[in-house]
């Protein structure tokens, strides 16, 4: 078996017999050679032989990694640069929800002080923001996530600091968005946060998961065999290679070794953490059993864990409220010519396709088809959206894609009309001209309204009276 082990000795030799003057090469030649492999030797002393990259290995969760940090930074990505194009006009300053008065409300019913029960009704970082300047605020926060989601998209790294301020950030937005975040798409991207593998660690991780960056594998030193007994030197460094072929004798099996103390620390959090979500989810199941779920609903104010309730079915023909204005002195004229409002992505008119509506959210949209379900007593912003309208508001046309009184001064009337849409027949007489939709009235939404009338709802509700742009 000695025999059959090459001696470190021999190695050496070798090693001398390439560094010997090859034939015709003269002696100043060889002496530059050696001085030109000197710094190379010693900077392989100092910082060790780089050698190849370590393969990936089975049972690890790198690809898993790379995958869900990198679609939940897109999620996270979409759904700030929504907030960051939206939130202005939906609850800034003079936005339709103006999260300004949404939080002073809060204030007066824990009593009038900002302390730990406001934060724990509404936890937002807007709590410790200068609300002179509400609108300021709401951008910094959708930048500042806009920033982090795009580094970790890009890199495809992050940690549980990163993690945790991307959840902060948009929580801040979801806790004031009040209806205009109150449905599912709004509640996703904050649980694999607490969910994903080795997102709670601390080090930056590299794409393929197998070193925290900026920490290298400490270079293998080599064998040498020592002058008391050779022999035993080299009987250890020959004992990987014979257990590669698995020789038992050579190799016998190693107990376990004793978990280090970051690692218990790790076991216990994860367990705390299970626990955590098991308890919250109990009235979620509760509600799952109920024979009258609730959708879309927290039963905390962190949103931890969620209900969503998917629709069951979807149905061939969907109700719409459709805006119409007029220059008419008298909107009750049969003479008036009313005009139609065009959204950027809800069904309107009939020679329009439908559109893409996800990634990007057209919130606006997506709430006027719920507000077409009820009335518009229990959809207060659709007379707030219709008294900006009437005075060419640019927050609320920058949410319209069509206005049809541009350029020609606002509408003097406003009101809403109640339709059922299908989509139209392929090949039918609708489709061949180019209609994809089919409509019915189905009868008003809400009155003919004017400024005039409307300054005592506003009032009534702080909203601020809208000038005429």
């Amino acid at each position: 078996m000695a025999a059959s082990i090459p001696n470190v000795r021999d190695k050496s030799s070798e090693d001398s017999a390439v560094r010997k003057r090859r034939p015709g090469q003269s002696k100043s030649a060889q002496e530059s050679d050696l001085k030109s492999n000197k710094p190379e030797e010693e900077d392989k002393r100092k910082h060790g032989t780089k050698g190849p990259a370590p393969p990936l290995q089975s049972g690890t969760f790198w690809l898993t990694r790379i995958v869900l940090l990198r679609f939940l930074a897109f999620i996270y990505f979409v759904a700030f640069l929504v907030a960051y194009h939206q939130n202005r006009e939906l609850i800034g300053e003079k936005g339709l929800s103006p999260c300004r008065l949404y939080l002073s409300s809060v204030k007066r019913y824990v009593g009038g002080k900002i302390n730990l029960a406001a934060l724990s009704y509404t936890p937002t970082l807007l709590w410790f923001m200068d609300w002179t300047d509400m609108d300021a605020n709401l951008d910094h926060i959708a930048l500042g996530g806009l920033a982090l989601s795009a580094f970790v998209l890009v890199a495809g790294c992050a940690n549980m600091v990163l993690m945790f301020l991307l959840w902060l950030l948009y929580h801040s937005l979801v806790s004031v968005g009040q209806i205009w975040y109150s449905f599912g798409p709004d509640q996703d991207p904050r649980r694999p946060v607490l969910e994903g593998p080795d997102l709670h660690g601390l080090p930056l991780r590299d794409p393929a998961g197998a070193q925290p960056l900026g920490v290298l594998h400490a270079p293998v030193p080599p064998v040498v065999s020592s002058p008391g007994d050779p022999d035993k030197s080299l009987h250890r460094a020959r004992r990987p290679l014979l257990c590669l072929h698995g020789t038992p004798d050579v190799c016998p099996p190693r107990s376990p070794a004793a978990p280090l103390p970051g690692m218990l620390i790790r076991r216990a959090a994860n367990v705390s953490v299970g626990l955590l979500i098991a308890y919250l989810s109990v009235p979620v199941l509760l509600n799952l059993l109920s024979a009258r779920q609730i959708m879309n609903t927290s039963y905390n104010p962190l949103r931890i864990v969620n209900t969503y309730g998917a629709f069951g079915s979807i149905t061939k023909e969907r109700t719409e409220v459709v805006l119409q204005g007029t220059l008419s002195l008298d909107p009750s004229d049969p003479s008036a010519l009313w005009e139609e409002y065009e959204f950027k992505c809800k069904p309107g008119g009939l020679a329009r396709r439908p559109c893409l509506i996800s990634p990007y959210h057209y919130r606006l949209d997506w709430l006027m088809w719920f507000a077409a379900f009820q009335t518009y007593e229990q959809n207060e912003w659709v007379i707030h959206l219709a008294g900006k309208l009437l005075a060419n508001d640019p927050g609320a046309l920058a949410l319209i894609e069509h206005n049809p009184f541009l350029g020609r001064g606002p509408p003097r009337w406003l009101r809403g009309e109640h339709f059922k849409y299908k989509f139209s027949s392929l090949g039918g007489g609708h489709a061949t001209e180019g209609r994809w939709w089919v409509r019915r009235r189905i009868g008003p939404y809400f009155p003919a309204i004017n400024l005039t009338g409307l300054r005592g709802y506003f009032e009534a509700r702080d909203w601020p009276h809208p000038e005429i742009q």
